[in-house]
């Protein structure tokens, strides 16, 4: 009948919103009871040795021996216990590195996933398609840039070998330039050509 009331009372003592504790937390509180035992084992093994002088100066050798064997039985569990908080770190540690390695192997599965889906959002044959049409593009530009380089018009028509012959040809037969049809279109072809 209690037995709701007790669990209720639990969970206003710890939060409604408390979480349970991870296995890191739980040993980093044993290290810590670890600790405070040793602690005390450590007042306890200096007051034996109070007590140990106090018995030795009585003169009451048997209590001082048994005061010193306490002490050296303090000591023992002192010493267990560095070995136990020794281990404990140690698994801490442990742990801390097995849960970055878990993290680490999440985020790789994560980026895994994510390049799969883009690799499933990019077909390969729109990949084909784009680089083809990409081609044609540039095939299509050199065309029009070597076109570009050709000259056009007059310019195509000029044959500078048969307007030497000629010039030559006229030279001889007159001495006296005359300014004639084809003297006018070789120099209005040569000032195209300077262009």
């Amino acid at each position: 009948m209690f037995g709701w009331m007790c669990r209720l009372f639990k969970k206003l003592k710890l939060g409604i919103d408390a979480q349970p504790l991870t296995p890191r937390d739980k040993l980093k509180k044993t290290l810590e009871k670890l600790k405070k035992k040793a602690q005390t084992y450590k007042k306890k093994a200096s007051q034996e040795v109070k007590k140990a002088k106090k018995s030795f100066r009585a003169r009451d050798r048997g209590a001082a021996n048994l005061c010193l064997k306490r002490k050296s039985l303090y000591e023992q569990q002192i010493e267990l216990l560095g070995n136990s908080q020794f281990q404990i770190e140690e698994l801490i540690i442990k742990l801390e590195g097995v849960k970055t390695t878990t993290e680490t192997v999440d985020a790789l599965k994560i980026g895994a996933a994510a390049m799969q889906e883009m690799q499933k959002a990019t077909n390969i044959d729109d990949g084909d398609k784009n680089m083809d049409e990409t081609k044609e593009v540039m095939t299509n530009v050199k065309l029009i840039q070597a076109s570009l380089r050709t000259p056009s018009g007059a310019a195509t028509e000029f044959n500078e070998d048969k307007v030497e012959a000629k010039l030559k040809e006229r030279e001889g037969a007159d001495p006296v330039p005359q300014r004639t049809a084809e003297k006018d279109e070789l120099a209005d072809s040569q000032a195209e050509m300077a262009l």
